[in-house]
């Protein structure tokens, strides 16, 4: 029996974006069964949400590394050594698999971690899969918080892996001994097909000193390709399909650098729990909100208790989120606790969907990818509200109210507005 063979570190926390990147591309375009390497859950810790079409797509599944005696894993493995460390324990983890009789029509990384893309260039070299399929959602320079891939390589098997591989392919090691700069190197040498997080993403991958000298023939092998919505889930909102589209339709991805083909993720990858419903003269807003932008949404959250009762009762603000805990001391020091309900999960079609600006990671500029959330309420036809800082690329992305972050009264105006608006209608 054939399938795919996915190494992604993000794969199985569905609220997560690259969790849900991942499964829509693996359910839409891979050969099924999937085995999959991960390392961001424990096989004795059930996730937090079931998704039966890919669970039930999955034969083989290893969660790797773990600390001794801890059901949580460790850090996800930026410095070299770390990455060697589970590059080699994932090896041997597909060996095993391969030993017993699996075998794969195609291998599948991404779309973020740096350890994934060198492990599929180790085993596409080594013929253990016909065909890999890279993905890359966002610079492989950018963490959600945070500048990652910077570390120095350092001499050990992998890295004479990494150079064998270039040698064949007729490249150099990159000048830099920056991680990030061989990964981009490995995957211009070997993936057969390259899946890049829209145009922007991929022009500016396309100017690195690692991919540069190649831009013809990597132009060729790339594929763009975002999720929409058409019945999926929404950065952890699950919301009905649009008219006049059927839930789980796709599209092939475009070739080269083209019209960015979107195909729809397949509405089945969410699992709702009903959530609020807002009553008569009351607008519903309702957003993705990760603990990594508790900070951007503050100033909104600053606004919403500036309003007098009146106005404050006539908005229903529900904030979808993976770190509660982190939005709780917010909420708390606004008086807002019982006016802003926080969950991990929403239900139905809000008046209106916040979107929030991801922060720069420190040290680096803003990342050329456009949030996904904003294709996605875009094509399901939401009014969107976007908040993010006066210097962020997306001040330029289509969206029905654009709020700075650094203007509480701007928030705190819309809102009334939105409020007034409903009350007399």
């Amino acid at each position: 029996m054939t399938g795919t063979l996915v190494s992604s570190w993000a794969f199985a926390p569905w609220r997560a974006q690259a969790a849900r990147t991942a499964a829509a591309w693996l359910t839409t375009f891979a050969p099924q069964p999937f085995d999959v390497v991960r390392a961001d859950l424990s096989d004795a810790v059930p996730r937090a949400r079931p998704v039966p079409p890919v669970d039930a797509a999955i034969r083989s599944s290893i969660s790797l590394p773990y600390a001794a005696g801890s059901p949580a894993p460790i850090a996800a493995p930026r410095d070299w050594v770390a990455i060697e460390t589970y590059a080699e324990a994932a090896h041997r983890a597909v060996v095993g698999w391969r030993s017993r009789g699996a075998a794969w029509d195609l291998g599948y990384s991404g779309p973020t971690g740096l350890a994934d893309h060198l492990l599929l260039a180790v085993l596409r070299e080594q013929e253990v899969v016909p065909r890999w399929v890279a993905h890359l959602d966002d610079m492989p320079t950018h963490g959600e918080t945070e500048a990652v891939g910077g570390e120095a390589v350092a001499p050990g098997a992998l890295l004479v892996a990494a150079e064998r591989i270039l040698t064949d392919a007729g490249l150099a090691l990159p000048d830099s001994d920056e991680v990030a700069d061989l990964v981009l190197t490995l995957i211009a040498a070997r993936a057969d097909e390259i899946v890049v997080g829209g145009e922007a993403l991929a022009s500016a991958l396309l100017t690195t000193s690692a991919w540069s000298p190649h831009r013809s023939a990597l132009a060729t092998r790339l594929r763009l390709w975002t999720p929409t919505a058409n019945g999926a889930s929404v950065a952890g909102l699950a919301l009905p399909p649009r008219p006049g589209h059927a839930p789980g339709a796709g599209a092939e991805p475009s070739d080269g650098l083209g019209e960015l083909v979107s195909p729809a993720s397949d509405s089945r990858i969410a699992s709702a729990t009903a959530g609020p419903t807002a009553g008569a003269g009351v607008v519903q807003i309702a957003g993705w909100v990760p603990g990594s932008r508790a900070a951007t949404v503050a100033p909104l959250l600053s606004a919403l208790g500036l309003l007098s009762p009146d106005e404050r009762a006539a908005i229903a603000l529900h904030l979808v989120t993976d770190e509660s805990a982190t939005l709780a001391p917010l909420l708390r020091d606004l008086d807002l606790e019982k006016g802003v309900v926080v969950s991990d999960d929403f239900a139905g079609t809000p008046d209106f969907a916040l979107v929030v600006d991801r922060p720069s990671p420190e040290g680096l500029g803003w990342s050329p990818r456009e949030l996904s959330e904003l294709a996605e309420w875009r094509e399901l036809g939401v009014p969107i509200i976007l908040l993010a800082p006066q210097d962020s690329p997306l001040t330029h992305a289509a969206a029905d109210h654009h709020l700075p972050t650094e203007h509480v009264s701007a928030a705190r105006a819309l809102l009334a507005r939105l409020a007034a608006e409903k009350s007399s209608n």
